[in-house]
Order: structure tokens, then sequence, then C-alpha cells
């Protein structure tokens, strides 16, 4: 079942004053409320890298139709931000996203793929201060850092002395730097464990669509 297919299209008057037909995706939400949390049966399952919503509703279903079943039921919406990266779908993001830099005189620099690799991996050590920098003045530091439970520091109130709101010293927490790679690659292992309906749901799911986009 293809799902976008048995959308219907609605007349939307956009901000320009002229109006356009587009498919009415706000059966979606519908379909949440009037499925979804009305139901509780999900079993876990965690996105092996490479691992794409038709593959796993094939190796679940046996059948990768039900790949929608499965966005839908995660809140899934955007592919780019909401789906795992594969270990190289993300360290290209992070060469992209990261590669444009300010050196100490405030300019930009556009680092090579191996200094921006070198970059977000860098999280230093107490002999140099958790800071270094390149021969184009790039800065390189730590993300931030954390303490045992897990709050974070930035890297000024990780150094320096550490007072309260009434300026008295206090004893800084050891700390633990973070790279710009460990912070998103957190983010990233964060959206491999998602929640696969059951076979029952699914058809309920079908069920309640072909009503809702009159089939």
């Amino acid at each position: 079942m293809s799902y976008f297919k048995h959308f219907n299209y609605v007349n939307y008057a956009f901000p320009d004053g002229k109006s356009r037909f587009f498919k009415n995706l706000s059966i979606r939400l519908n379909l949440q409320d009037k499925v979804i949390k009305q139901d509780t049966r999900f079993s876990s399952y965690y996105i092996k890298d490479g691992e794409t919503p038709d593959i796993v509703s094939a190796k679940t279903y046996n059948k990768s139709d039900y790949h929608w079943c499965i966005l839908l039921a995660n809140n899934i919406t955007n592919m780019y931000t909401q789906w795992p990266k594969t270990s190289q779908q993300l360290n290209d993001f992070l060469t992209n996203k990261y590669k444009v830099q300010r050196n100490q005189a405030g300019d930009k620099v556009v680092l090579s793929r191996l200094k921006t690799l070198e970059f977000v991996n860098f999280t230093g050590s107490p002999s140099n201060n958790y800071e270094d920098s390149d021969g184009s003045g790039v800065i390189y530091r730590p993300r931030h850092f954390v303490d045992v439970e897990e709050n974070i520091y930035s890297f000024e109130t990780a150094s320096g002395e550490y007072k309260d709101a009434y300026n008295r010293l206090l004893v800084r927490p050891t700390l633990t730097p973070v790279s710009y790679f460990t912070h998103e690659f957190n983010i990233n292992e964060k959206n491999r464990t998602i929640a696969l309906p059951s076979i029952n749901l699914i058809e309920q799911m079908e069920k309640e669509l072909r009503i809702l986009t009159n089939e």
C-alpha cells in the first residue's frame, strides 16, 4: 500500500494570495490521534547501520510496504534528522556542518575534510588546557564538558574559578570533555531505537487510513 497516494487534495490559500492544490497531509495527524494513541501494541527495535524503513519493514513483517506505518508510529517526519545516519553519512554530515570555522582574527576558514574530522574529534587534555590550534589560527576545543551526573558545562564555565550565585567559591566536580563528534554520535544513536507496531495494529492503521481518505 502506497501511503501518500491515498491522500485527498485540498485547495490551500498561500500568503501570496494564490490558491494551489496540495495533498491533505493533516490526515497524518488525525490517524495518529485516532489509532496510535489508543494502542500500546509495540515492540522495541534497534536500527542497524544502513537499515532503511523499508528494510526494517521487510525484516519485521516480510513486506516492505509498511515503511509508512513505522514512520507514522514513531512520528518521524524528517528522515534526514530523525532516522539514524550510517557511519559514512555521519562523517559526511559532520564535515559539511563543521568545515567552516573562524580563526582568532575572526576570519572564516574552510577546513579540509581531514582537518574537519580532527576538529570534531578533538577533546584535548589537562596538559594543553583542552585547547589547541592549527596553522590557520582556528582554535580546537571540546564542544562542552560533563560531570558524573551528565550536567553540561561550557568551555568557559569548565575553567577558572567556580562560584555560586552568591559569588562563593565552590569545588568544581570532575569534568569530562565531550567532542563535537561524540555529541553528534550520541544524538544519532538515540534515533536508532524505535517502536514497531504489531501486525494487528498495522492492519488497523491501514483500515483507518482508507476510511480517512474515503477509499
